[in-house]
């Protein structure tokens, strides 16, 4: 004879914790837009936007939104690239986003193309870029330095001959 919970298993269960919120997507135009402020990686298989959900987003879950643009190609191949994003993202950030973040996957040109195991590399990798795990102190993440216009160098009528 199988086992039978009685009542008691059955109410116990339902008392336990609910699991923690599940990646939630991105889809306000917005949020994709404030995430772009935020720190970037880039690697060969996509490009990782970065950035506190602050106050917009569910407290305790990870958003993340998926973008493929049409330099990729045409809408089967887009809808390819944000599909392989989508299982890589399902794979890696369960485990490894931070809650109360944003993050926006971008698709690249290789991202259709390359292999689903070094593409789930790529994402890990992204992601110890932005939250600056694995890179030594002081070194910025590509992308994130903002460009300096050079103090030395000052034009005049007078330097032109």
């Amino acid at each position: 004879m199988a086992y039978q919970p009685d009542k008691q298993d059955r109410t116990d269960a339902l008392r336990k914790e609910p699991p923690p919120p599940a990646l939630t997507r991105l889809k306000k135009r917005a949020d994709f837009v404030r995430a772009r402020r935020g720190r970037r990686a880039v690697t060969a298989g996509l490009v990782l936007q970065c950035h506190p959900s602050g106050e917009s987003g569910p407290p305790g879950a990870a958003r993340v939104g998926y973008t493929a643009t049409k330099k990729l190609g045409g809408a089967v191949v887009r809808n390819r690239v944000k599909r392989r994003l989508r299982a890589a993202a399902a794979r890696v950030m369960a485990d490894r986003a931070r809650p109360g973040f944003d993050y926006v996957l971008i698709g690249r040109d290789g991202t259709a193309t390359r292999p689903f195991v070094r593409l789930v590399a790529d994402l890990e990798q992204a992601l110890r870029q932005v939250h600056g795990a694995g890179t030594a102190p002081g070194k910025r993440v590509r992308g994130s330095r903002k460009k300096r216009q050079n103090p030395q160098r000052k034009c005049n009528a007078n330097d032109k001959k």
